[in-house]
């Protein structure tokens, strides 16, 4: 079986789902800390030529809060401030009206906590994309009796779910020794998007924004071959910042 574990990232970009695409099981790593202006409550979208944040705002918690234990705030008013700056930044790509509808019924999927409208709208927006990952909370699998973190953390968690392959995006190329996970019976590959420029009006491209981007001016179709462009290698040389 294929595994990736990721924490739940607000509308990441396409690299996130193609993730997604390349796994039979994605876990939400959802008790891990919660990182403050990072990608989890917020995103960018192309708002005047240039990449503009999209922000959900979270409740003050403790530093060592996990992602887990804290909340949105001013939930549904956020949530008419995204559409409307949707409003002015794509109100004339092609495929507006049908992604902005989505992108509603996707924030309409209020849970309890972060980590809970994050895993529900990232599992319908795959679905949405013909995607048949399953997915799991870290949170629901048994804790080890000793206390583990970073790439000790991620080979417990495939050795628990009999994963025989892990992948993971390029920023994790620094963190992992594949030779730790050979040692465990586990095959670390890494995931390398392909270059992919489309259309943004008749601007120059800006690349890395929120999915909600391509969407706009592909349409679901389009985006869901996107997701396959990629290359999974043992020895990545690039980079991606999400």
């Amino acid at each position: 079986m294929r595994l990736a574990i990721m924490q739940p990232y607000f509308f990441p970009y396409v690299g996130y789902f193609q993730l997604i695409a390349a796994v039979d099981l994605f876990v939400v790593y959802d008790d891990v800390q919660f990182i403050k202006n990072g990608w989890i409550n917020r995103n960018r979208i192309l708002l005047n030529e240039a990449a503009a944040w999209i922000t959900l705002p979270v409740e003050r918690g403790h530093l060592q809060d996990n992602i887990n234990q804290r909340h949105f705030v001013t939930y549904k008013p956020a949530c008419a401030k995204i559409i409307n700056q949707l409003e002015a930044a794509y109100r004339k790509a092609p495929c507006f009206r049908e992604i902005k509808s989505l992108v509603e019924s996707l924030l309409a999927l209020e849970e309890d906590n972060v980590a809970g409208t994050l895993k529900r709208q990232l599992e319908e927006l795959s679905r949405r994309l013909g995607l048949s990952t399953k997915f799991l909370n870290s949170t629901d699998l048994k804790k080890p009796e000793v206390a583990l973190g970073g790439q000790d953390r991620v080979i417990e968690i495939c050795c628990a779910k009999q994963a025989g392959e892990y992948y993971n995006s390029m920023g994790g190329v620094p963190l992992y020794d594949p030779a730790a996970f050979a040692q465990a019976g586990i095959t670390l590959r890494f995931l390398q998007p392909r270059l992919q420029t489309y259309k943004q009006f008749d601007n120059a491209f800006v690349s890395n924004l929120s999915i909600i981007d391509a969407l706009m001016f592909n349409g679901l179709a389009q985006v869901s071959s996107m997701l396959r462009e990629f290359d999974l290698v043992d020895k990545p040389t690039t980079c991606f910042d999400q």
